[in-house]
């Protein structure tokens, strides 16, 4: 009887456990690898702590925070799949070269293990790395770009070692490819596990020397470690603050990216051993233990089985339990928007036309052309059944405010106007509430107004059939009060507190293609980073097929800001990044007429979404807005 191979039986179970973390990403995060915890406060039993990141290992962050306040584990988590990703895409590239070079040169000479040469070929390998990546260049990248030119870099060097691997093994002559093929592949097989290690080592030293992947968009936050080298979660990455760890004895975050490493690295060498080791007692990769399971789990012995039923029945029974089980559990959703509340594309194209006709009668970015929407906002409110005025019985907040005019320097007393409504809910505890901007920069657009009145009516109009389980608020900012007046204002009222998780709408449909940009930079709340909100949300953009991208938005909405200091938690949508709102101001954008940039198609699918993801907060029992997990 033979031995079981534990090498290989133990690199597998290992390297299925990371493949499990990259498919199930989602469902293993407790909390936004992208959210910043900017040292606000915990309350835990009552007791009110001041948190200083980084915080060590604790019950609410399991391997401790970085810097920024982000989750370690939650980072590492996420970072599987870029880590992993370089790894394979280098790993594949330079199995490639070396396959064919071994194949195309002729020379037969047998040799010994190439340990020293392993060696030499990876310090080069990392120097050549370090040396190309560490360029400006490659820290402007978006993330998926650098993960394939980090995957080619370090893909078109070291293919050395696969040419030694496979010319040792070499020992007799060939006439074809598929004879030399027949002889190799499993040679070549534990190459790709064993490179894969490599590669992980690589990562790991490029990591320590300050090589992260992508752009760092937290370049600008400055911490006690200095500024944080990396935005993107890679586990590389995480590493480039080890020096500064170590000074400042925050040891978890070299504990834990370490450990993932450790993990990877062991889990393919094991593989790529227990393989070699199935040769030289087998004569093969594949022992007879494998061959029995990959027989029982062939579609074309089950077919056999099947026309044999009588004989095999146990057998087809079993197969055929575990098919379902599979095709369960890979099939896509197809509820794409079956049972969601279905919008009306009349309905907002009216408040398009509307908004842009005041425009052009009363300028694109003037007081009197604000004033006018926001009359038009709050005759469509009035017009909404059992939409209920949030300001003491009343749709409008006015606010006075001085400005200054630029030309005389005097100061002027002007009145400006916040304008809000409410749906009850069963319960008014944790109230969601969606935000939008109808007199600021951009404001002209009129896509996020349009947007947030249709959802008004929609969801008023599901309301009246199926009373929701938590209330909603519908928030018009006067965007011309500077320094987030607008928001500071609005807060304390009705349903506009610390119980509430906001959703701020920005530029729907204006960028180049049907993409929501998110922010969670701001997520927070009292207990936890409210991910199970951002996972929600992606859920819903998933079903519609709308990519969706998370971006760190920085100065780009002040409103966000007064948000934070006033302990509300939630997030901002929008429909353009920080990329193409700096270009925006750049380009002086502020008296453009983006109305021919708007795009009714993707715009009705951006408020479809959004009304997927309210209706699936308001219409939940769960405690979907709440901080407990």
């Amino acid at each position: 009887m033979d031995r079981p191979n534990y090498r290989l039986i133990f690199g597998t179970i290992m390297v299925l456990l990371l493949f499990f973390t990259i498919i199930y990403e989602d469902s293993l995060i407790t909390a936004d690898p992208y959210s910043l915890d900017r040292g606000l406060e915990y309350v835990i039993n009552d007791y009110v702590l001041k948190v200083e990141h980084p915080v060590k290992p604790n019950p609410l962050d399991k391997l401790g925070t970085d810097p920024l306040g982000r989750n370690v584990l939650s980072l590492l988590i996420k970072g599987s799949r870029v880590t992993l990703g370089i790894a394979f895409i280098s790993t594949l590239i330079r199995l490639i070269i070396g396959t064919l070079i071994s194949f195309i040169t002729k020379d037969r000479t047998k040799r010994g293990k190439p340990a020293i040469y392993y060696i030499l070929s990876l310090i080069l390998n990392i120097a050549i790395g370090y040396l190309i990546l560490s360029q400006s260049f490659f820290k402007e990248l978006k993330l998926n770009t650098a993960i394939l030119v980090s995957g080619l870099i370090l893909g078109i060097f070291g293919w050395g070692r696969i040419i030694v691997s496979l010319k040792a093994k070499d020992d007799k002559a060939y006439g074809d490819v598929a004879s030399w093929l027949r002889d190799k592949v499993p040679h070549i097989v534990i190459n790709f596990f064993r490179e894969m290690a490599v590669t992980l080592i690589i990562l790991a030293v490029l990591g320590f020397l300050g090589i992260t992947i992508g752009v760092n968009k937290y370049a600008s936050i400055d911490t006690k470690f200095g500024i944080m080298p990396n935005y993107n979660p890679e586990w590389g990455g995480m590493l480039a603050t080890a020096k500064k760890a170590i000074e400042f004895k925050a040891y978890w975050l070299v504990v834990g990216p370490g450990l993932f490493f450790i993990l990877g690295i062991s889990a393919f060498l094991l593989i790529s051993s227990g393989l070699s080791n199935n040769i030289k007692v087998h004569g093969s990769v594949v022992s007879k233990g494998m061959s029995k399971i990959g027989n029982f789990l062939s579609p074309k012995q089950y077919v056999e089985d099947v026309k044999r039923f009588s004989w095999n029945r146990s057998r087809v029974i079993v197969k055929t339990f575990i098919a379902i089980i599979i095709i369960m559990w890979i099939a896509p959703s197809i509820n794409a928007v079956d049972g969601y509340y279905q919008i009306n594309k009349e309905r907002f194209k009216k408040d398009l036309e509307t908004i842009h006709e005041i425009q052009e009668e009363y300028g694109i970015n003037t007081l009197e052309a604000k004033d006018r929407i926001g009359d038009y906002i709050i005759e469509e409110l009035e017009k909404i059944y059992r939409l209920n005025p949030l300001f003491e019985d009343e749709f409008v907040q006015h606010i006075d405010y001085e400005i200054e005019d630029p030309a005389s320097g005097e100061k002027e007393l002007v009145q400006a106007r916040n304008i809000a409504a409410f749906i009850w809910g069963k319960i008014s505890n944790n109230p969601l509430v969606i935000v939008t901007d109808y007199g600021g920069e951009l404001y002209r657009n009129g896509t996020s107004v349009a947007a947030t009145l249709e959802l008004a009516r929609s969801l008023s109009e599901k309301n009246n059939q199926n009373l929701a389980s938590r209330t909603m608020v519908f928030l018009f900012v006067d965007g011309s009060l500077e320094d987030g007046l607008g928001v500071y204002n609005a807060l304390g009222n009705k349903h506009i507190d610390t119980n509430s998780f906001y959703i701020y709408l920005n530029y729907l449909a204006l960028g180049d293609d049907n993409k929501i940009f998110m922010d969670t930079s701001s997520v927070f709340s009292t207990y936890r980073r409210h991910y199970r909100n951002i996972r929600n949300i992606k859920e819903r953009a998933r079903e519609l097929r709308i990519p969706i991208e998370q971006d760190y938005f920085g100065d780009m909405f002040i409103d966000i800001e007064t948000f934070i200091e006033n302990k509300v938690s939630g997030l901002a949508l929008s429909g353009i990044g920080k990329e193409e709102y700096d270009k925006y101001l750049k380009s002086n954008g502020e008296n453009q007429d983006y109305s021919n940039k708007i795009n009714i198609d993707s715009l009705e699918e951006q408020i479809q979404f959004l009304m997927n993801v309210a209706e699936k907060y308001a219409w939940s029992d769960k405690f979907w807005l709440g901080d407990k997990y």
